[in-house]
């Protein structure tokens, strides 16, 4: 019998694998939305979550197209209506 051992960054990615297979959001998208829903721009939440800002935008856009939103204010309110984010 072997012992597999799984790091943090790899059950990340799994996770994130999984999230894509079924159109959900992942951690991350979460804790973007959740960022935009405090009120932080592109620069603030990338600097808050270690990425550049162009990444930032990128997934904000991603987020909203998965939500059904035309804009990253009517996401949050998705995720808010939807208790994704609070």
């Amino acid at each position: 019998m072997s012992t597999q051992t799984v790091s943090i960054r790899d059950q990340d990615s799994i996770a994130g694998a999984e999230a894509r297979r079924n159109n959900q959001l992942t951690a991350r998208e979460i804790r973007i939305l959740q960022c935009a829903a405090d009120g932080e721009d592109c620069k603030g939440t990338a600097e808050l979550i270690g990425l550049a800002p162009g990444t930032v935008k990128q997934l904000r856009h991603k987020i909203a197209l998965k939500l059904g939103a035309e804009t990253v204010h009517h996401a949050v309110a998705q995720a808010l209506r939807r208790r994704i984010i609070s």
